[in-house]
């Protein structure tokens, strides 16, 4: 299907419904990609039109893929049916590289941050631009972008003149934590979805931990929210702020800061900015910057927007990223930062199969990286990262591979 699945179901159906259908019966030949992605209303959906065009079907399937366990039941319900089933063998294992990944080895996150945003710096202007860095989670993205802007500063690859501005940076909470009033980072701000008038922004003025409950501010008007349940409550004190408790708020929460910026640096939007025309996920890149106004370029075109007009917006570093599923982009060189533990098949098949002439990952132990590239082979430099450390900040205890 070179289309999405709602579109060729839409666009098919029409098709099926024809009244001539019957002189090309059992003609067509229906190819499904990433068929792991499916769910159970959209197989349905499928099955049911090629049962009226009696169509032949073909779902492509990687299993190494991560996938949720209700995107994969229709797949394997299938098989359990007894339909013809074939395995083509793209792995690691048949796949040639064209280079030889390095892996450094080192334990301490803190260090490991270091080195890679040094090794990213250190590259020539052209090489940097053709480099992707990766993170294992998205609660690395700020200190691993944070240190690489600093590394590019220290070497002199940022322009000097530095401008401030105030910005809304996402935080990110489990959901146990998300129910405990003490969990929600001082001078926060919380912004609920799905309220008519409080699609706002709310202050955190204070926080009672035995009641559980946040004391919120929005332009002198106040009221109290408990984590734990979905409606607001008047505050009696000091406000008359009243919303129906059948209403179910959904809830993003941001913490103020403050971000440097000077020509060269490279930003994403982490929300919708409608007043300037900027769409979450947009990314720039600092072209020109004045005590008043900022020039960002995005593709071709150039936004100059007013300094004064960036308070409280919702933008980010951008020289770290994870791995999404949705961009398959190859580029020339990676560098990753990622967990032993979390170097399964398919990190690995999408680390080498993005990555054209070089791939350096970052890791916290040797060995276990080391198993999880069993089939490919790599060049290990953890006793040498370790001695580069240690000239740094630490002695060498023991090397992480001695062998």
């Amino acid at each position: 299907i070179g289309e999405s699945v709602a579109g060729f179901k839409h666009r098919y159906k029409k098709e099926v419904d024809l009244p001539l259908l019957r002189f090309r019966q059992g003609k067509d030949v229906i190819i499904i990609n990433n068929a792991e992605t499916l769910g159970c209303s959209d197989m349905q959906a499928l099955l049911e039109l090629t049962e009226k065009s009696k169509a032949k079907m073909i779902f492509l399937q990687d299993v190494n893929a991560k996938k949720g366990f209700n995107a994969g039941n229709p797949i394997e319900t299938l098989k359990q049916a007894g339909i013809e089933t074939f395995k083509i063998d793209t792995g690691t294992t048949g796949r040639a590289l064209s280079y030889v990944p390095e892996l450094k080895a080192i334990q301490d996150g803190n260090e490991r941050t270091k080195q890679l945003a040094c090794a990213y710096a250190l590259k020539e202007d052209k090489e940097r631009g053709n480099t992707t860095v990766f993170v294992g989670s998205k609660e690395q993205l700020k200190s691993t972008n944070e240190a690489i802007r600093e590394e590019l500063k220290n070497q002199g690859k940022l322009s000097g003149l530095e401008q401030s501005i105030s910005v809304l940076t996402p935080v990110y909470m489990s959901k146990p934590e998300a129910t405990l009033a003490h969990k929600y980072p001082k001078n926060a701000v919380i912004r609920f979805y799905g309220a008519g008038s409080m699609n706002k922004d709310w202050s955190i003025e204070s926080v009672n931990r035995e009641k559980n409950t946040l004391r919120l501010i929005q332009n002198g008007k106040r009221m109290l929210w408990n984590p734990k349940k979905p409606e607001i409550h008047e505050d009696k004190q000091k406000t008359s702020f009243v919303i129906s408790k059948k209403v179910i708020l959904k809830k993003a929460v941001f913490k103020k800061e403050v971000l440097q910026i000077a020509i060269g640096d490279k930003l994403i939007a982490t929300g919708n900015i409608n007043v300037l025309g900027i769409k979450n996920a947009t990314r720039f890149v600092v072209q020109n910057i004045d005590k008043k106004h900022v020039e960002l370029l995005s593709g071709t075109k150039v936004f100059k927007i007013r300094l004064d007009n960036l308070k409280d917006s919702h933008f980010q570093y951008n020289y770290a990223t994870t791995i999404s599923k949705s961009s398959k982009r190859q580029v020339e060189h990676i560098i990753a930062d990622m967990k032993a533990n979390s170097l399964d098949k398919a990190i690995i098949n999408e680390l080498t199969s993005r990555a054209k002439e070089s791939l350096i990952i970052f890791t916290n132990d040797a060995d276990i990286a080391l198993k999880r590239f069993s089939h490919i082979p790599v060049k290990l430099t953890a006793a040498e990262t370790l001695l580069d450390a240690s000239k740094v900040e630490c002695q060498v205890d023991r090397f992480i591979n001695n062998k």
